[in-house]
């Protein structure tokens, strides 16, 4: 809800037709211009506020989670946004099918209730204002403009969809039936939250009805408390009620969240509407920064960001986010746990606002505890008992496993997760104290489907290799290199010689030379060559895959601080091939994996910078060491290959975080970005190591 200028100056006021709703919101004429690398993030002061940096530590959103905006439509096509709209999957791309039979054609990003086509972006055709065109953009970017992707800004959420649904004019009004339509829609077709920041004074059935029914589904409804008139005051909804935020006043459930909106000192802002029976919560709704309708060259709309605006429509989306936020770390939760979590974990707002106690909701929210309480229902506490492997063991219908190591900087702890983020159980893989940071791999060295965990001390610790059950017993250990020697073993399994079961491959950390070798499990060295010169002591990273489909898996090594190349190996240790994946003058330390991409039988080769924040990215390489694709992050990566075969494979990936990050897991199934959560406490910034049991 929103006070709008007009392409003319003037703002639209609050008497409008019967059959209308008007969304309120005031921008001045000044916009922002375009600056690079996410510099306006230390402009957003509401995500400051409101706590979202933290709650970041433990989600960043979920592509399976979109957020349905009804407003008046969404520039797809945004730098900030395009990344996050949602994209109907079981749709042709415009072939003029309605592939999916929901009876809408071509409804690849949603559909527009006015005009009824497949075009949900913003109408320049007919009459608008500037905000009004802008409006539904504002809307989205709030909640899900792209995160950490160097330019303009970022969302509560980071990655999660948008469906975007027109069912408002670029006047910025609409009827009830078209949005009652929207709503049927954003059930029908997956949305998990419904951000509404608009009201009018309609008691409508049958889109109370539809809201209704979308709760009863599942969905999570943001509606926005409104604004002052331009020539009036606030209005009490509990004496003149705005809808929809008052639909559920005399309901016995509390479907509609109604969000008031506060100022940078947690006062109500002096525009917005308030009222116990309609307000539940309350958001920063002042000042705000955020995306709007790009078309380089019209002068109207030649800047992709602007601000400040202002208005209870912009309170709205920050809790639109934070709930989509809540369902990435628990898909299952109810509306009314949600309700119930962001209520009860709000900042009290009473003190500041003694004029309105009890009027603008519970309190204004705060994004991380909110967070933190899905996070303490879901997960059980550290498990010290034995686990029977039948427990842990994926049989063909138990959730996949997550096993994580962490980097320097904490207890030598390996956590072990369901593919859902819920914790399993930990151990120590060495003793308490160590704090050089754990490698980690996954073995099969017995024929069957149970994988054994193999772990090494990194920096500082002697280069002790362990293993462990699935159960955390140790079953063999052994010492990869001479016992005084403390840089660190880095780790990977493979099948070196045909016969199906795992050899281990371990490289030599900085300090001592380009060393690799390989083991049987029990600990017998098998073989081991010099990677690169005898000289070179930025250590090395190695992973093995069959790059050429012959059976047998390659040793590929990496080269540390100091080097550029990665050198291919048979496994007798005979050089096949060499590149350099990111240039000459790429000398940070590189790190390599090799994973089948596309269900080939060839393994691809994956390389990454060490840190975050490296130039080099990460890119893919074929099993001759060619150029695939690359990207600034994982992500993004896998974002770059959908015009290759990689959607072919239905394998799940997961990658941990680099140091520097927060210690972020996110698990991707192919094309799709699809779950993340913290695998260590958020402060921690050492990096997490992470493989997948299948």
């Amino acid at each position: 809800m929103f006070e709008k200028q007009s392409k003319k100056g003037n703002l639209i006021g609050r008497s409008l037709m019967a059959a209308i709703f008007v969304v309120l919101m005031t921008v001045p004429n000044t916009v922002l211009a375009r600056i690079p690398n996410d510099q306006y993030f230390s402009e957003l002061w509401y995500l400051q506020q409101i706590n979202a940096p933290a709650a970041w530590d433990y989600s960043l959103g979920m592509e399976t989670i979109p957020i349905a905006v009804i407003d008046s439509g969404v520039d797809v096509d945004h730098p900030d946004l395009a990344e996050n709209i949602w994209l109907n999957t079981d749709e042709m791309t415009h072939d003029g099918i309605d592939n999916d039979g929901n009876g809408y054609i071509d409804d690849l990003y949603g559909w527009d209730f006015i005009d009824h086509d497949n075009d949900p972006r913003p109408d320049l055709d007919g009459e608008y204002s500037v905000l009004g065109a802008n409006h539904g953009t504002i809307s989205a970017g709030l909640i899900s403009a792209k995160g950490d992707n160097g330019i303009g800004i970022v969302g509560v959420t980071w990655q999660s969809p948008i469906m975007v649904l027109r069912a408002l004019d670029s006047m910025g009004t609409g009827d009830p039936d078209d949005v009652a339509s929207a709503v049927d829609y954003a059930v029908d077709n997956g949305a998990k939250v419904i951000n509404l920041s608009f009201d009018g004074p309609i008691n409508s059935l049958r889109l109370a009805t539809s809201l209704r029914r979308a709760y009863d589904r599942g969905v999570f409804i943001v509606a926005a408390a409104g604004n002052a008139p331009e020539d009036g005051n606030a209005i009490d909804l509990d004496r003149e009620p705005m809808y929809p935020i008052c639909f559920d006043r005399d309901s016995s459930e509390n479907y509609v969240y109604g969000v008031a909106a506060t100022d940078t000192g947690d006062q109500r802002a002096t525009f917005s509407n308030y009222g116990a029976a309609c307000v539940d919560i309350s958001a920063p709704g002042n000042r705000v920064i955020s995306t709007q309708l790009y078309l380089p060259g019209d002068f109207e709309f030649d800047e992709p960001y602007g601000g400040y605006f202002k208005g209870t429509s912009v309170a709205a989306p920050l809790v639109s986010g934070l709930a989509a936020l809540m369902f990435s770390l628990d898909r299952n939760l109810t509306p009314k746990q949600v309700t119930n979590i962001i209520t009860e974990t709000s900042t009290d707002v009473n003190q500041k606002n003694p004029e309105y106690v009890g009027r603008l909701g519970r309190g204004r929210i705060d994004a991380a505890k909110a967070v933190l309480k899905v996070t303490e229902l879901r997960r059980k506490p550290p498990i010290e008992t034995y686990v029977p492997t039948s427990a842990l063991t994926p049989d063909g219908t138990s959730n996949r496993l997550v096993v994580t190591s962490a980097g320097p900087g904490r207890d030598p702890e390996i956590r072990i997760f369901t593919e859902d983020g819920l914790f399993v159980r930990s151990f120590n893989a060495f003793p308490v104290g160590f704090r050089g940071g754990v490698s980690l791999a996954l073995g099969n060295f017995d024929g069957t489907r149970h994988s054994s965990i193999v772990v090494g001390a990194l920096a500082g610790g002697g280069p002790h290799v362990r293993i462990f059950d699935l159960n955390t017993k140790p079953i063999g250990g052994f010492f990869a290199y001479d016992f005084g020697f403390s840089g660190g073993v880095e780790l990977a399994t493979g099948d070196l010689d045909g016969d199906g079961l795992d050899e281990i491959v371990t490289g030599a950390g900085p300090g001592g030379g380009p060393h690799v070798r390989t083991f049987d499990r029990r600990g017998n060295v098998i073989g081991g060559f010099f990677a690169f010169d005898e000289s070179f002591i930025g250590g090395v990273d190695v992973a093995s895959g069959d790059l050429n489909g012959d059976g047998l898996d390659e040793i590929i090594v990496g080269s540390g601080f100091g080097g550029s190349s990665v050198r291919v190996f048979s496994a007798r240790g005979e050089r096949l091939f060499e590149f350099k994946p990111f240039g000459d003058d790429y000398t940070t330390g590189l790190q390599v994996d090799a994973e089948d991409l596309n269900s080939d039988g060839r393994a691809e080769i994956i390389v990454q910078g060490k840190r975050v924040g490296d130039l080099g990215g990460v890119a893919v390489f074929d099993g001759t060491g060619h150029y695939v694709g690359r990207g600034g992050s994982i992500p993004s990566l896998y974002a770059s290959l959908t015009n290759w075969n990689f959607q072919q494979s239905k394998m799940m990936t997961v990658w941990g975080s680099l140091m520097g990050e927060s210690p972020q897991v996110t698990l991707s199934s192919p094309g799709r970005l699809n779950f993340s959560f913290s695998a260590f406490e958020p402060s921690f910034r050492g990096g997490v190591r992470a493989f997948v049991i299948e």
